[in-house]
């Protein structure tokens, strides 16, 4: 794996490029008009609109490119940061809060969602903001429930349903640190009165414009399909989720004993342990296997995992290092962060083809017709063609093929 290579800016995958794609629409129309976001004219209601709404806005300010797009998934890696380094700070000091946030910066998966504009991003950060609330929710109770409602509703505006695993958490939390339970209820009930409402009052300006629910169209074509059938190409076997879970979440899984021993001898570090070990086995155990049958619902536990790492490694220094350490991780955090927007690609793509169509300059027509003679299914050189190229896809023996994509370069058809 590249660590930092100078090169184009690249959108990994296919999601990318279509949420991408959702935002270039709205950006080019009024913010009135942003409550019908669509997909080449159609209507997309395959998730809620937060994230397309966050990315557009990016767009206005700094162009629909893809260096636009990663700034939005760079902005909410700062967001997970800052959340995991408050409840770090609130639960077990500054010492912890710094180690906290250098763990975050050891988890490849991190780093790797760092530059990858989807929607696993944005719900690992509200889902971080959530337990971030649920840490300050015993001493300032008012911060607390903020920080918890408005988490649980912008990971259901992000995501929908992988929302719900910060329910448990906070019920987990009121059990074991024996806070009043009423207190976790009028969180709960906060996040959810959130959500009614928000999603009240974009359903009244849709019903207003005449445009139809909302609400109906997403859970019936995409959470309850969803929640029956899993993704489109479920993964059943746990062979799929090993090599998945040592690639990205090594050092959160060798980290697991070493947590355990930790939380044994030292109490100052048990609640943040604690904490961060009941989000990752929430999201992952809760969630993400038995519902979604896919490693894409595992991304936000590197938010839980984070914090125990970070707490278990506060317990190896002395307690004069309480401030250097959380100035030192800090001081590394903003490092990263500059080296983030310095060097425009720290990840290679897997895909060589999605590599070459991302770093090869456009047609110069705009909406050309490029023959797609590559190995990519149609529906990802469809996405692919249509943000980098601005270009429409067509079948390889097309005759009215402007150009030719082969797999590696994209030429003109005489």
């Amino acid at each position: 794996m590249v660590w930092f290579r100078p090169g184009p800016a690249l959108l990994y995958g296919v999601d990318a490029p279509i949420y991408a794609r959702v935002a270039r629409e709205l950006a080019a129309r009024p913010v009135s008009a942003w409550h019908l976001p669509t997909l080449q004219g159609a209507e997309f209601h395959e998730h809620p609109p937060l994230f397309f709404w966050v990315e557009a806005v990016v767009f206005r300010i700094a162009g629909a490119t893809p260096d636009a797009a990663r700034f939005t998934a760079r902005l909410f890696a700062t967001l997970v940061g800052l959340f995991v380094f408050g409840a770090a700070w609130r639960l077990s000091g500054a010492r912890a809060a710094g180690l906290s946030l250098l763990a975050l910066l050891l988890i490849p998966g991190f780093l790797y969602e760092a530059q990858n504009p989807m929607l696993e991003l944005p719900l690992m950060a509200f889902l971080a903001c959530a337990m971030c609330g649920v840490a300050w929710m015993e001493t300032h109770r008012a911060i607390g429930v903020a920080l918890f409602a408005a988490g649980f509703a912008l990971a259901f505006w992000t995501k929908g349903p992988p929302a719900l695993a910060a329910l448990p958490l906070v019920l987990w939390w009121a059990a074991q640190r024996r806070t009043s339970w009423w207190l976790a209820l009028v969180a709960i009930g906060c996040g959810i009165a959130l959500v009614v409402l928000t999603f009240g009052v974009f359903e009244w300006v849709r019903a207003r414009h005449g445009d139809p629910s909302f609400l109906a169209a997403w859970f019936r074509g995409q959470v309850v399909e969803s929640a029956v059938h899993g993704r489109h190409s479920p993964h059943r076997s746990l062979v799929y989720f090993v090599p998945v879970l040592l690639t990205w979440h090594l050092p959160a899984l060798l980290g697991v004993p070493f947590a355990v021993w930790a939380w044994w001898r030292a109490s100052a570090a048990r609640p943040a342990i604690e904490l961060g070990g009941a989000l990752a086995a929430i999201v992952f155990v809760g969630f993400s296997v038995p519902v979604q049958k896919h490693t894409w619902y595992i991304h936000p536990l590197i938010a839980g995992a984070g914090l125990y790492l970070g707490a278990s490694l506060a317990t190896l220094l002395p307690d004069r290092s309480e401030r250097w350490t959380a100035a030192g991780a800090c001081a590394l955090a903003l490092l990263t962060a500059v080296l983030f927007a310095a060097v425009p690609a720290p990840f290679e793509h897997r895909a060589p083809e999605v590599a070459a169509i991302q770093r090869t300059p456009p047609p110069e027509s705009a909406n050309a017709t490029v023959a797609h003679c590559g190995r990519l299914g149609t529906w990802q050189a469809e996405h692919l063609f249509a943000f980098f190229w601005d270009a429409r896809r067509v079948d390889c023996n097309a005759p009215d093929a402007a150009y030719v994509f082969d797999g590696r370069t994209l030429t003109r058809r005489r």
